[in-house]
């Protein structure tokens, strides 16, 4: 697909997607994809979770079971519900190279041109993942920031996280939420900010889009999700890019790791 092959109303978004990213440090795209695409996807989604289920010793590599994290992130989750609460997933490393269906639509056109735009120049993804709230047993994720991590950062920040909200987010979905302004906070801000635990249910601006959207969140935007405890899983595939000329510190090299795109997808006057 070349730049031109874009519909008008799609560039528009991406356009209007930039601006709120420089002011609020976050944007979401509505309904990129239609449901026919995302059934797809979908379906090879849980091809791949099922046969995790089916061997976790042999995924053991790529999964974090819920019961593998925090307990308080399973906060408000029923006593008798908690057994299936452990055995969902929360996230699936390198999720883009189990399935060609996955890979297809993290390295769509539609998120080069996003993350080119967004970042200004032309861009390499760093890695790719699946994050997961099961219906009515999900896990939250308490405020962060996405830069530095201990897992993927660029040196200097200039990388950005590409949601595709495969089931949409609600509120009460587990829905991704931001402290809008955030982005300018110094680093001694945020970490008095917090200590003071907010709880996440109080505070911030919930990102709520329909199934289909893509949302793009900055590097220092704080965020968080609370626990999924609707009747409707909420399912994302995220990947990070950066600049193609930035350093990049990584713990583990993924199969997207240094994916460089064949064909620019510029926009005129970015």
């Amino acid at each position: 697909m070349k730049i031109s092959d874009f519909s008008t109303e799609f560039e528009k978004k991406v356009r209007e997607a930039k601006r709120q990213f420089l002011l609020e440090g976050f944007a979401i795209i509505p309904e990129v994809w239609n449901i026919p695409s995302l059934d797809k996807v979908l379906h090879a989604l849980e091809e791949v979770i099922a046969s995790a289920h089916a061997d976790p010793v042999k995924w053991s590599e790529y999964v974090l079971w819920q019961k593998d994290i925090p307990i308080a992130q399973l906060n408000g989750i029923p006593e008798s519900k908690m057994r299936d609460a452990f055995s969902q997933i929360y996230i699936f490393g390198d999720i883009a190279m189990h399935h060609f269906e996955l890979r297809n639509i993290i390295l769509s056109p539609y998120c080069i041109a996003v993350a080119q735009h967004i970042l200004g120049e032309e861009v390499i993804c760093h890695f790719s993942n699946f994050t997961g709230r099961a219906a009515r047993i999900g896990a939250c994720c308490q405020w962060h920031r996405d830069w530095p991590n201990s897992y993927c950062s660029t040196r200097d920040g200039f990388q950005i996280r590409l949601m595709i909200c495969l089931d949409g987010m609600k509120s009460g979905q587990g829905a991704t939420r931001v402290i809008p302004g955030s982005q300018h906070w110094d680093n001694a801000r945020f970490k008095s900010w917090q200590r003071h635990k907010w709880p996440l249910e109080a505070m911030g601006k919930a990102l709520l889009c329909p199934p289909g959207s893509l949302v793009v969140l900055g590097p220092t935007i704080v965020h968080g999700a609370e626990g999924n405890r609707s009747s409707k899983a909420r399912r994302n595939l995220i990947a990070q890019w950066g600049r193609k000329r930035d350093t990049l510190c990584m713990q583990s090299v993924e199969s997207l790791t240094g994916y460089i795109p064949q064909c620019p997808h510029f926009f005129t006057n970015i």
